[in-house]
């Protein structure tokens, strides 16, 4: 589960400033629910090492996961198909030495989006 109802941007973890995006997530498979969370927040997960990687070995533990396999249920039907839209929800500001390379938006278009949601998710 994931409380983001006043999430963190730029310098997170440590020194995030508050980002009201009204969101909360849950789902069974933590890698699917992480991969969500980032693509909501306006990101590409698939540039992130980290979650490459977890994809990657959640695959290997779980022979039939893929992220396409995911279900995003949620109150706001607009973001049901987050997982496959080239859009995006929302525009957190990236970490300064992620900025530029992990944004689905465009950088100088950044304006915060003050929709409040919730998600459930169902995944593998």
């Amino acid at each position: 589960m994931i409380d983001g109802v006043i999430g963190g941007e730029g310098e997170g973890p440590l020194h995030p400033d508050p980002y009201p995006s009204g969101v909360v997530l849950a789902g069974f498979n933590p890698v699917a629910v992480d991969w969500i969370a980032t693509r909501l927040m306006g990101f590409e997960p698939a540039e992130i090492p980290l979650y490459r990687n977890a994809v990657r070995q959640m695959s290997e533990w779980l022979s039939d996961f893929t992220i396409e396999h995911c279900k995003v249920r949620t109150e706001a039907p607009q973001f049901e198909n987050i997982l496959n839209e080239k859009g995006v929800a929302m525009n957190f500001r990236a970490p300064a030495g992620w900025r530029g390379t992990i944004e689905r938006y465009p950088i100088d278009q950044r304006e915060p989006d003050s929709t409040s949601l919730s998600i459930n998710m169902l995944s593998q």
